[in-house]
């Protein structure tokens, strides 16, 4: 049973500081390097979501600084680095082009609004300063998009388990797009340190029960 506390702890507390060091070290400081690897990132913390005419969902997954694509199903499709702050909006412009508006007025007091255009792969159309964007996106493109059909996609208020979900024009809900468990079981900030918490703890319990296991023995012995 300790052997088995012990292993369990050992995997937690791996699990937990690689998903923050994935996050924080891999897509944070190396983003430019690192974020050419295009591969489905956790959805952690989601923040904007758009939809083009085709009805593929952009949102943004700030911890890693990623914008990631899927299809009108939810099937992940594609993932590229955005070097911005933490917060940012989405939209889609009247070329059917995805717009993100990086909130830095909002945020720093000092600096103009990043807007940056890119097309359905990822490509960057243009990087340009204006002043007031973030605002100009309003709040709903962070987490409600209309769809011509009148369906409403929507980021849930559910940080533990972050999900883009739809709900129909009679009012119906259902899940579109959400991780795999072994995403979200690596995704930073949440859980990841749950998990390296409730590692450490059945770590030392688990070294705890061998010690008086050990004891037992001992004082049973002849």
């Amino acid at each position: 049973m300790a052997r088995g506390m012990r292993a369990l702890g050992i995997f937690l507390i791996v699990a937990g500081a690689g998903g923050w060091i994935h996050a924080f070290l891999l897509d944070n400081l190396l983003g430019g390097v690192w974020g050419k690897l295009r591969y489905e990132r956790p959805l952690t913390e989601l923040i904007g979501i758009a939809v083009d005419s085709e009805g593929r969902i952009y949102c943004g997954t700030p911890p890693y600084k990623r914008i990631q694509l899927y299809s009108a199903e939810g099937r992940f499709i594609d993932s590229w680095y955005y070097p911005g702050t933490v917060e940012y909006r989405l939209r889609i412009n009247q070329n059917d082009q995805l717009e993100v508006a990086d909130a830095n007025r909002t945020r720093r007091g000092d600096m103009t609004d990043i807007l940056t255009t890119y097309d359905h792969a990822g490509r960057v159309l243009s990087r340009e300063e204006v002043d007031g964007a973030w605002v100009q996106f309003g709040e709903e493109s962070e987490r409600v998009f209309q769809l011509p059909s009148g369906e409403t996609l929507f980021i849930p208020d559910r940080r533990f388990y972050p999900r883009i979900e739809k709900q129909s024009v009679s009012g119906e809900v259902s899940v579109v797009v959400r991780n795999s468990w072994i995403l979200w079981f690596f995704a930073a900030p949440l859980p990841t340190w749950f998990w390296f918490v409730i590692g450490s703890l059945i770590l030392k319990l688990g070294q705890r029960v061998g010690q008086r296991g050990a004891g037992h023995f001992e004082s049973a012995g002849p």
